[in-house]
């Protein structure tokens, strides 16, 4: 059978009302119910409060019998380099984990550093989310990190917030020049080669942009039951697939993304700054 993980996933909080927050829990864990994902890495920004949006999802899965999606632990690490990471742990104490080892705060180490740590840590396992996406954040698009020749051994496969973008570009291709659409359609599907593990997920930054034509699946004899045995297929599984599928058009959808994109840019430079001025860590 296959497990099916959506291994990229942000709450993305934008409100500090609690009520609205715990509207927005719910509606992501009916969200990976009704599109059959079975496990979920919790994957905040790093420059946000990570571990409270873990916190408050985990919290309010327990509120109900019939949300039984598995969640990790996990954070989107940012470089020196302003190069995106995903960093995920075998428990809770994964938060704990990433202080003690010196990579809770974004922006203080190298990707060669961070990768370094990662590799070494038996309690973290970490990948590169699209590594040819449209921004600096992909490490083959950023000038410092694209010609280190560093091994990228964990890659993300498939970044479904390119999903919909891609299916609006090749609808119009004839219209646009044809290495503007592989370009996208590459930061969708990523061209991996044989000897890197891959990874998928949605990028999820709302309850409808989840579903399951973004995840990895791994082929096992039994689902894991625990975040432990979770992170472990995860970390060193093979038998894994992807699928690249066309999700149908919306227009609402591209506008919000790209609104999404938008504010995530500002928010993220005002929160950084502001952690550089104060010294603060989460």
């Amino acid at each position: 059978m296959k497990w099916v993980v959506d291994c990229h996933v942000h709450t993305c909080f934008l409100t500090p009302e609690q009520a609205a927050r715990e509207r927005k829990c719910h509606a992501f864990l009916d969200a990976f119910e009704a599109s059959g994902v079975d496990a979920v890495i919790v994957t905040e920004h790093a420059w946000r409060s990570y571990r409270t949006a873990f916190d408050q999802l985990t919290a309010a899965q327990t509120r109900s019998s019939n949300w039984n999606t598995l969640l990790i632990p996990g954070v989107e690490g940012y470089t020196k380099e302003g190069v995106d990471i995903i960093l995920y742990g075998e428990s809770p104490e994964f938060y704990e984990a990433l202080v003690e080892i010196g990579l809770s705060k974004p922006k203080e180490l190298s990707l060669t550093e961070v990768v370094r740590i990662a590799e070494a840590e038996p309690r973290i396992g970490y990948f590169l989310p699209h590594p040819r996406g449209l921004s600096n954040t992909a490490v083959l698009n950023n000038r410092a990190t694209k010609d280190l020749g560093l091994p990228l051994h964990r890659v993300e496969k498939i970044n479904g917030s390119f999903g919909m973008l891609s299916t609006a570009l090749g609808r119009a291709g004839r219209f646009l020049p044809s290495k503007t659409v592989s370009r996208v359609a590459e930061a969708y599907c990523y061209d991996h080669q044989p000897d890197q593990q891959i990874f998928a997920g949605s990028d999820a930054h709302h309850p409808s942009d989840i579903n399951s034509i973004h995840c990895l699946s791994i082929e096992v004899e039994e689902k894991p039951k625990t975040v432990a045995e979770g992170f472990a297929l995860l970390r060193d599984g093979v038998d894994r697939s992807w699928r690249v599928e066309r999700e149908g058009f919306s227009f609402s959808r591209v506008c919000s993304q790209g609104l999404t994109t938008f504010v995530e840019f500002l928010l993220k430079h005002s929160n950084l700054s502001r952690r550089q001025r104060s010294g603060g860590d989460k």
